[in-house]
């Protein structure tokens, strides 16, 4: 009877202590631990969150978890990233500390922890979704300083996908307008005709006089 208490309790505790790989997915959708009895501690994330301030479409981010005074090392986390409606954006990718979550059954979607050891940063890698237009969305983590003590799904501030190559258009230059004008074929002299009624000699006052006719 001894024996079978013993190796129940042994083998619930090490059930609840066991969380080295990371959150389940059953905590996906509130981003909560599931630490036991365990509650939500008060207050803003006691970590440090750094996100760069651009964020470009298809191009790896690198979002930094680092302790503070408040909390100089922390055991686990879960982040992801959520734009309109909830939806999950963005891929996360492996490392040697950080492990990729399919929540909703997306590749990616989540980042966790793969061991509780403490930690006092790690760096996450995250692929911005390739996008011709500009994304609004937040990210949210989960931090649990032991199993313990937690701070689940706090919102971080908002952040903006910006396109690779954003579609502009050039207006094209208006080329200016040469007024056309037309021109008269220019008029050919007219040679007066002679004079007939001119009385020219050798002393001729007709006008014009070199067309006087001469009269013999």
């Amino acid at each position: 009877m001894w024996l079978k208490v013993i190796f129940i309790a042994s083998f619930c505790i090490l059930n609840v202590v066991s969380r080295p790989g990371g959150a389940p997915l059953s905590s996906c959708e509130d981003m909560m631990p599931r630490h036991g009895a365990n509650q939500d501690q008060p207050g803003n994330l006691p970590v440090n969150v750094e996100i760069p301030t651009q964020i470009i479409s298809g191009q790896p981010t690198i979002i930094r978890i680092s302790g503070t005074t408040s909390l100089s090392s922390f055991g686990g986390f879960l982040i992801q990233a959520r734009a309109g409606n909830n939806q999950l954006i963005g891929t996360f990718l492996e490392s040697e500390v950080v492990g990729a979550l399919a929540c909703r059954n997306i590749s990616g979607s989540s980042a966790t922890h793969i061991s509780m050891a403490q930690k006092t940063a790690v760096d996450i890698t995250w692929i911005a979704p390739n996008t011709t237009e500009i994304i609004i969305f937040n990210f949210y983590v989960t931090i649990a300083g032991n199993f313990q003590t937690f701070w689940a799904a706090r919102r971080l501030p908002m952040n903006i996908v910006i396109p690779s190559d954003p579609i502009t258009t050039t207006a094209s230059p208006t080329m200016p307008t040469i007024p056309t004008t037309t021109q008269e074929p220019p008029e050919e002299p007219t040679t007066p005709k002679p004079n007939d009624n001119c009385n020219c000699n050798c002393n001729c006052n007709c006008n014009p006089v070199p067309y006087c006719l001469a009269k013999v």
